[in-house]
């Protein structure tokens, strides 16, 4: 169970484990200092407080041996020699049995000799009163002065205090020995003390191993994956944003490398965007470059064209009204045939101004004043200006006024006045975006066959407005989107198209500062155009056309 706990309650309880550790250890050496301090404490009161029995033992033993009885008959300067002595001893022996019982008294409560007190305390009591008897009879040792010297009393006496003496003596053996149990307690703490020992030094070893423990498994639980996360964050910040960081264990750390993760595929998925849009940008400034080489080049054409092709057509009108007059001496075939190609010079050379017209159109633009329009309104004037073609009456025409609107086959009506009014609002060149629109739905019903159906759809966004046509139609391949909007670039067979009409789509989105896009699934899965205005773009600065030399 505590494996499976979080990172956070691991360690605290690996820091509480520590510290438990710890405490028991610390515990354990201050319960074995202080029995060493008591033990060694006790031995010092006992080896310095200790009852001197020895000094009352050789007191008596001197008493016994000054007063044993001799064969030598006393006399009056022995006797008072030997009582000087005995009185010399007998206040020695006092002061030795006066001390022992101090030494019992100042004994530590609760140790042996206060137990011994209660058989010593009387012992010493009835040796002390030996004592007084001792003096008292050692002062008959000798007569007062001016009587007679008596032996037999000296004798007698003497007698006496060896008598006394005895007593005395194996009376004080009665008293307990101080030194008695004092080794068998010097072993028992010494017990003590190596047992006391042996938990610390095991308690020690059990807080090595668990600090050992502690490391080893931080080491493996943390310290090795963060180490891998370090090396594997600045590889990713090195710009190798494919690779990934091992996830060791389902904690913190892992729930880390699993953001760092997930950062590195945003930063892939970024990466990836930032190239496609890299990518789609290039294109966009190559296309538009290429455009505007092709809008100088094609108005330098234009303006050369157009000067041989008025003499032309002026030329085939004139001979067209004088065909009667010139051709009077000719048969009424040859007639014919000379007004057919006046009459073809006529039309080529009409056709011909119309591609100039389009090709100054398409250099220098309409260049109208932009200003807020609603983008709805133009796609439904569109939409009106193509449903009665007869062309295109096999063809369904539906449009999606966004989420306010209507959705229907043929819809007239968008949203109300207030959805007018805020959703689809637009600074634009109404009559550009206009053909812009009628460009894409022209398309897109030329690629339709018959029973297809185009979509005009408009969609309001907070900072633009997005109009998209989907066609059910042919479709194309990405070489075709490739050069979709590239000046003369047409997929039609029948020679009917200029290829200008999605180049002049694209410059005039691109001059509002939108931006155009295709997209297509393949070929036979239709084609959508997607055209995004901003609803507020600075008026572009036009460049000079330079004209052809």
């Amino acid at each position: 169970m505590f494996f499976a706990r979080s990172l956070r309650l691991r360690l605290y309880g690996g820091v509480a484990l520590a510290a438990a550790m710890l405490v028991l250890l610390s515990g354990a050496a201050l319960v074995t200092l202080n029995q060493s301090h008591q033990a060694t404490r006790e031995i010092y009161a006992r080896l310095t407080n200790l009852p001197n029995r020895a000094a009352l033992d050789r007191a008596v033993d001197n008493l016994q041996a000054h007063t044993l009885p001799q064969n030598a008959p006393p006399t009056r300067e022995v006797a008072e020699g030997l009582q000087r002595e005995v009185r010399g001893l007998l206040a020695a022996a006092e002061q030795a049995r006066v001390m022992m019982i101090r030494d019992y008294d100042a004994a530590p409560l609760g140790s042996p000799q206060r137990g011994q007190w209660v058989v010593a305390g009387p012992v010493l009591g009835t040796i002390g009163n030996r004592f007084n008897s001792m003096a008292a009879v050692a002062n008959v040792l000798v007569p007062p002065s001016g009587q007679e010297f008596d032996r037999k009393k000296t004798d007698a006496a003497r007698a006496e205090l060896f008598r006394l003496a005895v007593l005395s003596k194996s009376e004080l053996h009665a008293i307990p020995d101080p030194h008695v149990n004092l080794h068998r307690s010097l072993s028992q703490h010494h017990r003590h003390h190596r047992r006391l020992l042996l938990w610390v030094i095991g308690l020690t070893a059990l807080v090595v191993l668990g600090c050992g423990w502690l490391v080893y498994y931080g080491y493996r639980r943390l310290g090795v994956p963060l180490r891998d996360l370090h090396r594997s964050a600045r590889q990713i910040a090195g710009g190798d944003v494919g690779h990934r960081v091992k996830q060791w264990y389902n904690d913190e750390v892992g729930e880390l490398v699993g953001a760092v993760n997930h950062m590195a595929d945003r930063f892939s998925e970024m990466n990836e965007e930032l190239d496609r849009r890299v990518y789609e940008q290039s294109r966009q400034l190559v296309r538009s470059e290429r455009l505007a080489g092709v809008g100088t080049l094609s108005a330098g054409l234009a303006h050369e064209i157009n000067n041989p092709l008025s003499a032309i057509g002026m030329a085939a009108q004139s001979l067209t009204q004088r065909s009667a007059s010139l051709l009077s001496g000719c048969s009424a075939q040859e007639r014919a045939l000379a007004e057919r190609y006046l009459e073809m010079i006529a039309r080529e050379t009409d056709r011909c101004s119309g591609i100039t017209r389009k090709l100054l159109t398409f250099a220098k633009g309409n260049g109208g004043v932009r200003e807020p329009t609603d983008v709805r309104t133009l796609a439904e004037e569109v939409l009106e200006m193509v449903r009665p073609m007869s062309k295109y009456a096999d063809r369904r025409v539906e449009f999606d006024p966004g989420p306010a609107g209507c959705v229907g086959v043929a819809a007239t009506g968008a949203g109300g006045p207030e959805d007018r009014a805020g959703g689809s609002i637009a600074h634009v060149n109404g009559p550009e975006i206009k053909q812009v629109l009628l460009n894409l739905t022209l398309n897109a019903l030329e690629a339709t066959p018959d029973g297809g159906a185009v979509t005009l759809r408009v969609r309001p966004g907070a900072d633009a407005v997005e109009v998209s046509v989907e066609d059910t139609g042919c479709g194309m391949t990405d070489e075709v989107r490739e050069h979709l909007f590239e000046p003369f670039f047409t997929r039609r067979g029948d020679g009917t198209g200029t290829g200008l009409g999605l180049s002049m789509t694209h410059r005039i989105v691109t001059d509002h500062g939108g931006t155009i896009e295709a997209d297509s699934d393949g070929e036979g899965r239709g084609s959508v155009f997607r055209v995004r205005l901003p609803r507020q773009v600075a008026e572009p600065a036009r460049r000079p056309l330079r004209k052809a030399a």
